[in-house]
C-alpha cells in the first residue's frame, strides 16, 4: 500500500520537472577542511611545504602562512583549489631560507562558508654544507727543471 504523502511527493517532482525542466538536489556544502603536511627538503637551498584541503563542493582559495615565529604573518602561494569534494594536495616551494632559523607554517583555505587553518608545523634551516671551497689556490712555477741525463 502506497502512502498518500509518497504519491503527492512523486506528483510534485513530476510536475516540477515538466514545468521547470530537470533539477538536482544540492549536497550539503560547508567550509573547506585542511591538513598541514610535512616540509620536504628538495635541494641544498630549497624546501617544499605540503598540505591537503577538501573544498567540500564550494569554490575554494588556498595559501600557506609562514614566518619565523608562531604568529606567522606572511601569506604565500595563493592558488585556486577547485570546488570538488575530494582532498587536493597543495605544495609551495621556499628557497634561500636563512641558516640556523626555525620556520613555522600552516595551510589556510577559504570559501564562501568560512576560512579554515591547518595546524602550525615547523622546520629548521641548518647551515649549508659547501660542495666546493670558498677559494682555491693554484701554484704555478716559472722554473723548469731539465731531466738528468
Amino acid at each position: 500500500m502506497i502512502k498518500e504523502s509518497t504519491i503527492i511527493l512523486t506528483l510534485t517532482v513530476i510536475f516540477a520537472t515538466i514545468i521547470f525542466g530537470s533539477f538536482s538536489v544540492a549536497l550539503a556544502q560547508s567550509a573547506p577542511s585542511t591538513t598541514t603536511g610535512s616540509a620536504t627538503l628538495t635541494s641544498q637551498r630549497s624546501v617544499t611545504i605540503n598540505g591537503n584541503i577538501n573544498p567540500n563542493g564550494v569554490s575554494t582559495q588556498v595559501w600557506f602562512e609562514i614566518g619565523t615565529t608562531q604568529s606567522l604573518g606572511n601569506a604565500r602561494g595563493h592558488q585556486y583549489a577547485g570546488n570538488g569534494t575530494s582532498p587536493v594536495a597543495i605544495q609551495y616551494g621556499l628557497i634561500n631560507r636563512i641558516p640556523e632559523t626555525t620556520y613555522y607554517y600552516k595551510i589556510v583555505a577559504q570559501n564562501s562558508y568560512g576560512t579554515v587553518s591547518g595546524e602550525i608545523k615547523s622546520f629548521r634551516k641548518l647551515y649549508e654544507s659547501f660542495k666546493s671551497p670558498l677559494f682555491s689556490i693554484t701554484v704555478t712555477s716559472s722554473k723548469t727543471k731539465s731531466p738528468k741525463r
